[in-house]
């Protein structure tokens, strides 16, 4: 579906589990309880735009949507039929760690970054890339996405950036700090959980965003004993809040719609943090533990 849909939908996954049930399995929930219920989980989403038969391009999005929709939910049905004969139980147990950090003033250090050197988020910054729209839908005309000034223009000379947010966002095109937006209505908070889940050998790591492929990639290798098997490791996103894009830095450099919407800067390193770290390993050993308040600037 695009962002000119104005229905409640449950998009390709939801048709996906709609056609299951309802379909192959005669299910009818509205009258009485049904012996099949579906779920088709989203794992990392961040650059996981669902075009199976290539790009999707001009006026045909719009008017193709529906179709495309179940087209995509069709091959996701399919593909989970054809698991079943292989699937196996994921054993027993089911553990949770949550934490809190401020994301706009971490401090990452140089082992968790390319360069090897230690770096800072900072304040939410709304990026050219990230309201100008691309493929999958409109956005706000005379903007396009990349590395450079906002209108060929220096915008730290017409907006209230700090120097430091602009040094921390660099090369972002920044449009708008969102702190300007939450004074009107809340629009992304600084200070959001994380958390780490176990359910038997399956291990789900909670994102309040949409990591992409890569970035999540990285989550599920640095966050888990390594003894593990990867597949037993999902990044889920959309947990618990919604702070918009994880990129990793070079992902960032590009400016595309995904970095753009990596709204605390390059060194947005939401899974790459001591703390964060710390949260499914706690899960193996079981200890129990507390979650600890969000304290000024956190040290990563």
């Amino acid at each position: 579906m695009t962002n000119r849909n104005r229905l409640i939908s449950g998009d390709n996954k939801g048709f996906a589990a709609y056609h299951w049930e309802r379909t192959v399995a005669g299910a009818d929930y509205l009258d009485s309880q049904p012996d099949l219920i579906t779920a088709f989980a989203q794992t990392n989403p961040g650059d996981m735009s669902p075009h199976v038969d290539g790009p999707i391009t001009g006026a045909s999005i719009s008017e193709r949507e529906l179709d495309n929709t179940r087209h995509i939910g069709l091959r996701q049905f399919d593909d989970a039929v054809a698991q079943l004969g292989s699937a196996t139980p994921i054993g027993t147990g089911i553990d949770v760690r949550l934490t809190y950090v401020d994301l706009s003033s971490v401090v990452v250090h140089g082992e968790y970054t390319p360069d090897g050197q230690e770096h800072r988020t900072g304040r939410p910054m709304i990026a050219a890339a990230m309201v100008c729209g691309d493929r999958r839908g409109r956005g706000f005309p005379r903007l396009s996405p990349g590395p450079k000034p906002v209108l060929g223009q220096d915008i730290r000379g017409h907006l209230p950036v700090r120097h430091f947010d602009a040094g921390v966002q660099a090369p972002k095109a920044m449009v708008l700090p969102a702190h300007l937006l939450n004074r009107m209505h809340p629009f992304v908070a600084g200070d959001r959980s994380r958390a780490a889940v176990r359910v038997g050998r399956l291990y789900l790591i909670g994102i309040p965003g949409e990591p992409t492929s890569s970035r999540a990639y990285g989550c599920a290798h640095g966050g888990i004993d390594r003894r593990r098997q990867l597949a037993d490791v999902l990044c889920v996103g959309y947990s618990n809040a919604y702070i918009h894009y994880v990129t990793t830095p070079e992902e960032y450099l590009d400016q595309r719609y995904e970095g753009g919407s990596t709204l605390f800067g390059r060194w947005n390193c939401l899974l790459s943090c001591r703390p964060w770290r710390a949260l499914p390993r706690q899960c193996e050993t079981a200890v129990p533990r507390r979650p600890a308040p969000v304290q000024g600037p956190t040290n990563h």
